[in-house]
Formats: structure tokens, C-alpha cells, sequence
């Protein structure tokens, strides 16, 4: 305004390669975000380290420590939690609160020390990082460049022996003495929902296929409608994944004259038999289950504009 610097002259004293930097180190942050890949590279992660105590807490701390040299530390300790939450409740379940309450601190712990030390090894892990790289490349324009991959030198050791000795207090103090008494419950159907849709699809296809065999198709399809629609929710799956193949394989009811009114009706021809129904009607329903799953997996996605691994905000 008052003509003592042009508009380009002060922008660049507000935004220079750094800032893009940061902006860059946002965007790829926000890219395993969105496709949920952090989520499952921190349960692949649990998975591959397996069960026992020591492993459970050193699973856990890798995992956040990894992800917070790529991610926010802050981002990824509020990932972190809900999943090290799941798997204290069913330590508590499995022994009590009070004989897990002195190792959950430590695996809670190991989550916050974790995010902290994994976050020094890159310039994009931690906010003051960056803001280092930016006040000293104003105030030392003419000086070399600290990089992206002259930080993760430098800083990278640093990062592995805070995380070795972290960890070694971590279990000495929270582990060690508990590890006999801690009755583990690892089970991957907890974390692993997403990765099997396609297994429930075919389950629920099959259920209902044969249990309409002997019920009525609507009463089944209205009384199992609900309680998927529950258990997508609980789950956090898409319920179109759930129901679709539930509501189809309701007609799928091929082999015995009480499943249909089709059926009843060529049977009381008495030109059929019990046995004949049953023979051809077992293949069709092996046959229908299996078409059902398919189509619904991947077609049924398509049209519906379905993500097995989103779950949507309309059934939040």
C-alpha cells in the first residue's frame, strides 16, 4: 500500500520451496489417508509381529512410528488409538481391567513415544522439522540445503536408537513382569473385517439360500434385512454389501416344494418327486450362491457405487 515493497518482493518472504514442501508433505499424507492404505499398513504390520506381549507393544509402537515419518504424528496417534482400544478391550475381556490396566498404559504409551521418535527421521513427520528448515533458510539464504534426504540422514539415526530405547523401557516397566499373567486374544477378525467382504457375501448367500428352502422367502428376507443392516453398522462395512446378496438369495430357494409356491405347484402335479426337486435344486442353489457373491461383489459395487473398504456416511 505504501509502495515500500511490490507484491512479489513480500509473497516471497511468506512462501518459498519449503512451504511447498510443506504443502507437499500434507498431500502425501492426505493420499494413504483417503484410500485408508495407513490403516492397512499399520494392521499388516500387527499382523506380520504376531502375538505375545512383547510383540503386541513393540507391534504397536513400529507401526506408529513408521507411519509418523510419512504422516502427521498426530494423525497417526488418532489412527492408532481406536485399533490399540479394540485390542485392550478384549484383553479386558479375556483376563479383567484391573490385571491389564499396567499394560495398557505401557501399549498406550508405546503409541505416544512411538508417533514422537518416528516423526524426527523426515522433514514432513513433524511440524518443527519443518519449521527449521524454513527459518534457516531465511536467515542463511546462501547456506547448503537441508533436504529431504540430508535430514533423513542425519535425523534417522537418532529416530531408530530413541525408538530402541523407548522400547526397552517399555517393556522392562510394563511388560516384563506381566507377561505371564496376561491371557492374549489376537484375533484377526477384529482388525480384518474389510479384507473379506467378499467371504461374508457368500456366507450370508448361502444362509439364506437354505434356510428358505424351508421358510417363507419374504418372512426370511424381512427378518434377516435387519440384523445385517446392525451388523453392517457394527462392522462399519457398506449395508448394500450385506443385504443385496441377502434380498436376491431369498428367491434362490430350489429344492423343496415347501420353499416356493412354484415349486409346490409342479409338485402337486405328482409327476415329481421329492427326490427329484432336491437333486436338480441342490446344484442351482450351490450355482445361485455363487453368482450371487460374484455379481454382487463386483458388479453390484459398481452400480451402487460401492467401496468395500468405505464406510459411507449415509449409514453412520
Amino acid at each position: 500500500i505504501f509502495g515500500v515493497m511490490n507484491g512479489k518482493e513480500v509473497s516471497s518472504s511468506y512462501f518459498n520451496h519449503v512451504i511447498f514442501l510443506f504443502i507437499g508433505g500434507f498431500l502425501v499424507a492426505l493420499a494413504p489417508q483417503k484410500w485408508n492404505l495407513h490403516k492397512r499398513m499399520a494392521l499388516w504390520i500387527l499382523n506380520l509381529i504376531g502375538t505375545g506381549p512383547a510383540r503386541i507393544l513393540f507391534g504397536f509402537m513400529f507401526a506408529t512410528a513408521f507411519l509418523s515419518m510419512w504422516i502427521s504424528n498426530t494423525a497417526t496417534a488418532m489412527m492408532m488409538v481406536p485399533i490399540l482400544l479394540s485390542i485392550i478391550v478384549e484383553l479386558e475381556e479375556k483376563n479383567s481391567p484391573k490385571k491389564v490396566k499396567h499394560f495398557a498404559t505401557g501399549l498406550l504409551l508405546s503409541i505416544a513415544y512411538g508417533a514422537s521418535v518416528g516423526g524426527l527421521a523426515t522433514l514432513v513427520g513433524t511440524p518443527p522439522n519443518l519449521s527449521f528448515a524454513r527459518i534457516f533458510n531465511i536467515y542463511f539464504p546462501d547456506a547448503p540445503e537441508i533436504s529431504f534426504s540430508t535430514w533423513f540422514f542425519f535425523a534417522f539415526p537418532i529416530s531408530v536408537i530413541m525408538f530402541i530405547v523407548a522400547f526397552g523401557y517399555l517393556y522392562f516397566v510394563f511388560v516384563r513382569k506381566d507377561k505371564d499373567h496376561i491371557k492374549l486374544v489376537w484375533r484377526t477378525v477384529i482388525l480384518d473385517w474389510r479384507s473379506t467382504p467378499m467371504l461374508i457375501i457368500l456366507i450370508i448367500a448361502a444362509v439364506v439360500t437354505f434356510l428358505t428352502e424351508v421358510t417363507s422367502n419374504t418372512a426370511t428376507v424381512e427378518a434377516f434385512l435387519p440384523i445385517l443392516a446392525g451388523l453392517a453398522i457394527s462392522t462399519e462395512i457398506n449395508p448394500l454389501l450385506f443385504m443385496l446378496p441377502a434380498t436376491i438369495a431369498g428367491s434362490l430357494a430350489f429344492m423343496l416344494p415347501v420353499a416356493t409356491p412354484p415349486n409346490a405347484i409342479v409338485f402337486g402335479t405328482k409327476r415329481l418327486t421329492m427326490l427329484d426337486l432336491a437333486k436338480s435344486g441342490f446344484w442351482l442353489n450351490i450355482t445361485g450362491i455363487l453368482v450371487v457373491t460374484i455379481i454382487t461383489y463386483y458388479l453390484g459395487t459398481y452400480v451402487f457405487g460401492i467401496d468395500p473398504n468405505v464406510f459411507p456416511d449415509w449409514a453412520k
